[in-house]
């Protein structure tokens, strides 16, 4: 898990995920 220095304390992978879930 690696962050890129942003106030987000989710994971890009998770980032990720969540946009498929909100196409799918």
């Amino acid at each position: 898990m690696f962050v890129h220095g942003r106030g987000h304390r989710k994971t890009t992978q998770q980032r990720h995920y969540e946009k498929l879930r909100e196409y799918a």
